[in-house]
């Protein structure tokens, strides 16, 4: 009989030299939603993964917990990279505000969702957090262009290429396409994505990046600041200043919410402080008190 062909992406360990339990396998395999026909689970998952592959798990397969959060941190090892493979050569195009903005857009969902204690999947919400920006680059070229519907549609290409899940790829490309605000998230993941992607655009992290664009385009401090109180829209930088100058910035999560409060407070206070001192203000203030 010719043996089953089975997905890529349900390839997940060797069965064959395994020694787990039938108790450890039904368990693994009701939690990934793989199949199994009987209870002789080791020799049947033997007979249709042997063929393959597959992702190496460790030989005694019943000391790995079995969890859901867990599974999704380690169960697509070489997946996962290759998704972040792909995403680093899209976002390198952009220089220094590619790839740094995705590592930290993809610690802050994982955080934000330790923090609201939200039911996820954390393999949706990792991978589009990977690939959330991988058509920016190409607003460089047209500024007409929104990208996040067109990266949801690089991402399915892509996802679909690679043996991503596909039950699960229209939900990495929801989050994606409306992370840029083209329509309402309907998906906890697609919230938090877009919560912690506004999230990287305020406080110390936005100020720092408004900056380092300032320096890169020829723009002063003293330019910087005046698209900041006067929503110069001719200036590069304002694109990002724009996102600190919103006073009631809409986020999905509480805790979102509540960290945008306090990243807010940092950029209106550097903001003040900077004009006080463009503008001398704080030495009339020094010569006063003396």
């Amino acid at each position: 009989m010719e043996k089953e062909k089975l997905p890529l992406q349900t390839a997940l360990f060797h069965a064959k030299s395994s020694p787990a339990t039938a108790a450890s396998l039904q368990r693994f395999c009701l939690t990934l939603g793989i199949k199994y026909r009987n209870k002789n689970l080791s020799r049947q998952l033997t007979k249709s993964f042997s063929h393959l592959d597959c992702y190496r798990f460790p030989q005694k397969l019943k000391i790995v917990r079995f969890k859901k959060v867990e599974l999704g941190l380690i169960m697509n090892k070489p997946l996962f990279r290759l998704i972040k493979e792909y995403s680093r050569e899209k976002m390198d195009r952009l220089g220094l505000f590619g790839w740094p903005h995705v590592q930290r857009v993809l610690r802050l969902c994982v955080e934000l969702t330790k923090l609201e204690g939200a039911d996820v999947d954390i393999e949706v919400l990792k991978t589009a957090a990977l690939l959330h920006d991988v058509a920016k680059y190409l607003e460089k070229n047209d500024p007409r262009i929104d990208h996040g519907v067109v990266g949801a549609q690089m991402a399915e290409a892509f996802l679909k290429k690679c043996g991503f899940p596909e039950q699960k790829v229209d939900a990495v490309c929801h989050a994606i396409k409306v992370h840029t605000h083209s329509e309402e998230p309907k998906s906890v993941e697609a919230k938090i994505l877009h919560d912690a992607d506004f999230l990287d655009k305020l406080g110390a992290t936005g100020i720092a990046t408004i900056f380092i664009k300032a320096c890169l385009t020829g723009n002063t401090i003293e330019k910087v600041l005046e698209s900041f109180y006067t929503e110069n829209q001719e200036s590069y930088v304002f694109q990002h200043i724009k996102w600190i100058r919103i006073k009631k910035p809409h986020f999905y999560t509480e805790t979102a919410k509540k960290i945008a409060k306090r990243r807010n407070k940092i950029a209106s206070t550097f903001f003040n402080q900077l004009r006080r001192e463009i503008k001398l203000e704080d030495l009339a203030e020094f010569k006063a008190s003396k």
